[in-house]
């Protein structure tokens, strides 16, 4: 946000999380590259270069594929921490 003038009130953050989810990270791969990509890419060049194998690179079909996998390693974030706590109490 501080990249792009953003003011950090609750309603600038909603807004910049809605484009930033839909350009960066659910959006295909394109050429020339949004800038928010472009802010992405430069502070995490390793990240963004699978995130766009992951979609399949430009001019992919298969740019929802990224979306999936996001689901599928949150999900298996919240069951591992969910197992942990249900563990612990059962200790």
């Amino acid at each position: 946000m501080k990249l792009n003038d953003i003011e950090p009130t609750p309603e600038a953050r909603s807004r910049f999380k809605t484009r930033f989810f839909t350009r960066v990270f659910f959006s295909p791969v394109r050429v020339p590259e949004p800038e928010l990509c472009m802010q992405v890419k430069e502070r995490y060049p390793t990240c963004y270069d699978i995130m766009c194998k992951i979609k399949g690179g430009v001019n992919s079909n298969t740019h929802r594929d990224f979306a999936i996998e996001l689901q599928r390693a949150e999900a298996q974030i919240i069951f591992d921490e969910i197992e942990t706590k249900i563990n612990i109490h059962k200790a």
